[in-house]
């Protein structure tokens, strides 16, 4: 399940793997979430699953942290924000309380 470009939704495949189970339900909590601070830990608390577990499987499933992945789902929200003009820069920084970097 690597994702390269856009943020897409998990996979509703019926024969998933309880490992694939297990990442979609990651997913899906952190774009209901995306928002607000979350940590690999509370990701953890939320699912019940050892963090260990949980960070190896996302990772080798999808190719990149979940941290990685999070931002993406943060860039791809901000992205569409700013095409649409309903937020300049500056205003989505100072709303999400983010330092801009002079890469960005």
């Amino acid at each position: 399940m690597q994702n390269h470009g856009k943020v897409s939704e998990p996979s509703k495949r019926t024969s998933e793997s309880s490992g694939e189970r297990m990442v979609n339900q990651v997913i899906e909590y952190m774009q209901k979430n995306y928002v607000h601070p979350i940590s690999t830990e509370d990701v953890c608390q939320y699912l019940r699953f050892d963090k260990s577990y949980i960070c190896n499987k996302f990772k080798q499933i999808t190719g990149t942290t979940m941290i990685s992945f999070l931002n993406m789902i943060r860039c791809e929200h901000a992205r569409e924000l700013l095409l649409l003009g309903k937020l300049s820069v500056s205003e989505y920084a100072k709303q999400k309380n983010k330092k801009l970097c002079s890469r960005c």
